[in-house]
């Protein structure tokens, strides 16, 4: 059990390090990433919990190219979704249309 979380963890790491590569452009140009605008718009301190993280792993396509997840906005839960433009300026795959229509 160890072992597959820590094969988990890798991989969760490996995802955020390819949606990582572009941010210095991001910075540059004064814009926030997928993951920054969404914990603006959380409330402080509530965790949120993403969904489909590894969501074309397979292809190369981090969180396929969508970040989607559930979190707390004023209180209430609500489901989230965010466009991540960092990879291939937010190009649209079949695996992020299935993230779209499963969130």
């Amino acid at each position: 059990m160890q072992n597959l979380n820590y094969e988990l963890d890798e991989k969760v790491a490996e995802v955020m390090k390819i949606s990582l590569r572009e941010t210095d452009k991001l910075k540059e140009r004064g814009k926030l990433t997928a993951r920054e605008r969404i914990n603006q718009i959380i409330d402080r301190g509530s965790p949120f919990l993403e969904i489909g993280q590894l969501a074309g792993y397979d292809k190369e396509i981090p969180s396929g190219n969508v970040i989607s997840g559930v979190g707390v906005i004023n209180g209430q839960k609500c489901m989230i979704l965010a466009n991540n433009f960092t990879y291939k300026g937010g190009a649209y795959y079949p695996i992020t249309v299935k993230k779209h229509l499963r969130s």
